[in-house]
């Protein structure tokens, strides 16, 4: 009698699946509920001789200096998987051990786990000194934008910018909880005081303010491309507008393109009988004309969020050239395929960023002046 050698291929056959499951999720959990080691928290934060448990709201471990009773903070060690939302590299989150000292400086960080389908090819292409060790002396006030402020993985940009925001958003909100009084937060509280002006604007008051306005582009056989212009070059007002997971992808687009250059949302819907493309865009500043290139012009979404949700099909966005110089007017065109004899005679739209916008983007103070004009009118 011959017995078949199919049963046991089959137990062998899950048998290799389970191990593998235990593998894959196994590790996860381990390296996502396990506590830092004492040279960990070490590392991150070199001048703190003990640490508390994991304790508080948000959650820290609080580094101590010499002494026993009397021993003074010197700084906080945190995990970013502790914070919501959770940035996502390529697989899944990515867990990031980080100090923080009492002046809203990074100490140090550890990458402790990520399961990034790279590392099979790379190995642990994270934790290659060259990337973690440029977080060293960053304020929380800094950008931590990848191909900016941060330079990122080759070949990884995904993963880079899930850790620089992932440490960006959690140190300042560990920075806002334990860290109130610091001067790190002069900038912050001018960027609140010019967002409470704006939130409670509606889309119309926005149009009036100028921030949003609209562009009507008319096509030779009468259809037209219902373009929306409106300056997003800072990361509130962003997600005010589109909301914060468009403007992040749009951030991150930006970032992996070029090094520098705030966002000009454009708006797309209309009943268009030739489809918007952004090669015919351009954009023009007393004598310097630009034709907005490929690169320099990213998917934003489609409208499903912030004060731009229905008001629009879909939504690109401009990344401004350094040469714009955005506290002046400027204009933009759109060739639709007509025959003209110069740009001037192109479909166009003049555009400024109002005050309030301007303000935020340099980090100013709202002209004092101007604050009460906008409350008194706007305010809902």
């Amino acid at each position: 009698m011959v017995i078949s050698s199919y049963p046991a291929r089959g137990i062998i056959l899950v048998q290799s699946i389970l191990c593998l499951f235990l593998l894959f999720f196994g590790q996860k959990a381990f390296g996502q509920n396990d506590q830092p080691s004492a040279a960990q928290l070490a590392a991150v934060l070199p001048q703190a001789e003990r640490f508390s448990p994991k304790q508080g709201n948000p959650p820290v471990y609080i580094g101590y200096g010499v002494g026993e009773e009397d021993a003074e903070v010197v700084g906080y060690a945190f995990e970013t998987t502790d914070f919501d939302p959770q940035e996502i590299g390529y697989s899944a989150p990515i867990e990031v051990l980080v100090g923080v000292d009492l002046e809203g400086e990074l100490t140090g960080i550890e990458i402790l786990f990520y399961r990034e389908s790279y590392k099979s090819i790379r190995g642990d292409f994270l934790n290659t000194e060259r990337f973690p060790n440029q977080f060293d002396g960053k304020s929380v006030a800094d950008g931590f934008r990848v191909g900016r402020d941060i330079d990122g993985v080759s070949r990884a940009t995904i993963s880079s910018w899930a850790v620089s925001r992932g440490i960006r958003n959690s140190a300042r909100e560990v920075a806002r909880a334990y860290l109130g009084e610091a001067a790190i937060f002069a900038n912050a509280s001018v960027e609140e005081q010019a967002l409470s002006l704006l939130a409670p604007l509606s889309w119309e008051a926005l149009i009036d303010d100028g921030l949003v306005k609209p562009w009507s582009v008319k096509l030779e056989d009468g259809s037209q491309i219902d373009l929306t212009v409106a300056f997003m070059g800072n990361e509130k007002l962003g997600e005010m507008l589109v909301g914060a997971e468009d403007y992040s992808r749009a951030e991150r687009e930006a970032s992996n393109r070029v090094r520098e250059g705030a966002l000009l949302l454009i708006g797309i819907a209309g009943n268009a009988s030739s489809p918007f493309r952004q090669e015919n865009l351009a954009l023009q500043q007393g004598d310097w004309t630009y034709q907005v290139e490929r690169r320099r012009f990213v998917y934003v979404g489609s409208a499903e969020a912030g004060k731009s949700r229905d008001k629009m099909r879909f939504a690109g966005a401009i990344v401004l050239p350094p040469e714009v110089d955005i506290a002046q007017p400027f204009t933009l065109f759109y060739n639709t395929g007509k025959e003209v004899d110069s740009i001037d005679q192109l479909e166009q739209v003049d555009y400024q960023v109002p005050p309030i916008a301007l303000a935020l983007a340099q980090g100013r103070q709202v002209p004092a002046d101007y604050l009460p004009e906008m409350l008194d009118e706007y305010a809902d």
